[in-house]
This record gives C-alpha cells, sequence and structure tokens, in this order.
C-alpha cells in the first residue's frame, strides 16, 4: 500500500459526494457507511472492521463517493491509490478480491 493513515474515534475519513479515488484497507479499527435518506436522516449501510476495504467504488467506477465513512473507534487505514489499483492486472487476486465485494454490494 502508499502510505497509511490514522483516524480518532468521530473522525471523517470519506464524506459523501466526495471525488477523491482511492480505497482504503482497514489495518485497526472500525468504522460506519452511511448515507442521508432523501428527508436529510443519517441511514447506517454497514459497520467495517480490520481487513476489510472501504471506498473500493471509487477505484472501479469513479464519480462522487454514494457514502459517509466515520471512524467509530480509533482506526488506521493504508490506502489504495487510483494511480496503484490501475496499474495491477485485472487477473490480480486483489484485484478479484475488490471487484468481487464490489458485485456484492451492489446487489445486496
Amino acid at each position: 500500500m502508499d502510505e497509511k493513515l490514522t483516524f480518532s474515534e468521530g473522525d471523517l475519513i470519506i464524506p459523501e459526494g466526495s471525488s477523491h479515488r482511492e480505497a482504503y484497507i482497514i489495518e485497526k479499527g472500525r468504522v460506519e457507511v452511511s448515507q442521508r435518506s432523501e428527508k436529510g436522516e443519517k441511514v447506517v449501510l454497514a459497520i467495517r472492521g480490520e481487513k476489510e476495504i472501504i471506498g473500493e467504488m471509487a477505484l472501479i467506477g469513479g464519480g462522487s463517493r454514494c457514502a459517509t465513512i466515520t471512524a467509530l473507534e480509533d482506526v488506521e487505514v493504508s490506502i489504495l491509490s487510483y494511480e496503484r489499483f490501475k496499474k495491477l492486472p485485472s487477473s490480480n487476486p486483489g484485484v478479484k478480491a475488490i471487484k468481487k465485494i464490489m458485485q456484492e454490494r451492489i446487489n445486496s
């Protein structure tokens, strides 16, 4: 991975609507994945923890972020940049795993 970042409980990791194209692998801690409903209410979509990936939809699809990611406790993440990801061959096991995760999340 390119580098690591740390966040404290309550920190905003990814704001919904932002346009950054990196994903994060959670090395330590847990995060909340949420969206705003049409009425403006927060809807929790998932809780993600160690060794899970967040922000992966931006790696392939680009566009704006569809969810907000907030640290539920102290969190450490490794960054997977778009530039690094696009250099990996589609046969790479990590790329295959990310695509599988994306498909599962789209279908759920």
